[in-house]
């Protein structure tokens, strides 16, 4: 009993202290959330967090890989959805998936850029970050063009770019948000421009 019972009270220990990491960043922002608050929040000791994260950065980088893993979920279920209809998807139901699946949260997008700032003055946490980044890239690209495809489209460009378009129009309406009177509508609007521009209808 005692051989399950460690791991599992382990594996219990770390999703406690992500789900508080989570909550602090989300609440407080990159630069106030510590080690101490952390545990503290969790209930566990210093002790119990560094048995599960060597640093702080790491815990960080667990928080947004869980992020992002419910992310691409989201957009795998909706492409599912749409390529699962009887009819091609419009334009407009396919840019909706896309929205749905990427979360519009400020709080996210200032994680990230916090920690791109932070990544800067560390050689190995930037080699890190572009490691996610690009993970995170590898990732939505088949989920992005199987919901071109659902439309009865084909992409003009190469399907990293598309991603890393799509990408760049999301978070240029997250970053405009507290000075754009309809942030969510830009966020629409730049998506549209991308998937229309980026694809033509495929040949029957």
């Amino acid at each position: 009993m005692a051989s399950t019972r460690v791991p599992r009270r382990r594996s219990e220990t770390r999703a406690r202290l992500l789900a508080a990491g989570r909550q602090l960043l989300l609440e407080q922002g990159l630069a106030q959330v510590s080690i101490d608050a952390v545990t503290e929040r969790a209930g566990y000791t210093r002790g119990a967090f560094y048995s599960n994260f060597a640093s702080m950065d790491e815990l960080i980088f667990a928080v947004y890989g869980q992020h992002m893993a419910g992310v691409l979920a989201t957009l795998d279920s909706v492409g599912e959805r749409l390529t699962g209809a009887a009819a091609p998807a419009t334009l407009e139901q396919a840019v909706a998936a896309v929205l749905e699946a990427l979360p519009f949260d400020v709080n996210w997008l200032d994680i990230r850029v916090g920690f791109a700032a932070q990544s800067g003055r560390d050689p190995e946490l930037s080699d890190l970050l572009a490691a996610q980044d690009r993970q995170l890239r590898d990732g939505l690209e088949p989920a992005l063009l199987r919901i071109v495809t659902a439309t009865g489209r084909r992409l003009t460009v190469d399907g990293s770019e598309f991603t890393q378009a799509m990408l760049a129009a999301h978070d240029g309406a997250l970053a405009h948000s507290a000075t754009t009177p309809d942030p969510q509508r830009l966020r629409a609007t730049l998506c549209a421009a991308v998937f229309s521009t980026m694809t033509v209808q495929a040949r029957s």
